[in-house]
């Protein structure tokens, strides 16, 4: 797409690392912890326009260039994380994002889980929240 290789990194190196720092900060977010890896998309010049990171079954951290915003890269990058989970047994996945990022998602297949003024949690993949507690209440002992 439009020249950009995106790719998963397990540990941002020291030119990796300040790239999507600066693309968090500008996007009003930052760099929390230690990912279990990172997708990144880049183009020729090895200028990083999307990133996203992956921990635990999370996906977060997500932010496009202003210069990409609507591109489709935000897509790419969290495709190229779902496809790393898959790989490793993870079907069943949740984002954190901003309340006006909200719909990004659910256009891309994840239901909204929770809101509030600051945040919301969305999820994909089996079995939802929602059919799992249903099975809970179909197995309670009564």
């Amino acid at each position: 797409m439009f020249g950009f290789e995106c790719r998963i990194v397990e540990r941002l190196d020291r030119y990796e690392k300040p790239q999507v720092e600066a693309l968090l900060q500008r996007s009003g977010l930052i760099f929390e912890g230690r990912p279990d890896c990172t997708a990144i998309a880049e183009g020729p010049d090895e200028k990083i326009a999307a990133t996203a990171s992956l921990k635990d079954g999370v996906i977060k951290m997500v932010a496009v260039g202003d210069e990409w915003q609507g591109s489709g890269l935000a897509g790419t990058v969290i495709s190229k994380l779902t496809q790393y989970a898959a790989e490793r047994g993870i079907f069943h996945l949740f984002i954190f994002t901003k309340p006006d990022m909200a719909s990004k998602f659910t256009a891309i297949g994840y239901s909204e889980l929770a809101r509030t003024e600051r945040a919301v949690l969305l999820e994909s993949g089996m079995p939802s929240v929602t059919e799992y507690k249903n099975m809970l209440r179909a197995h309670k002992a009564k």
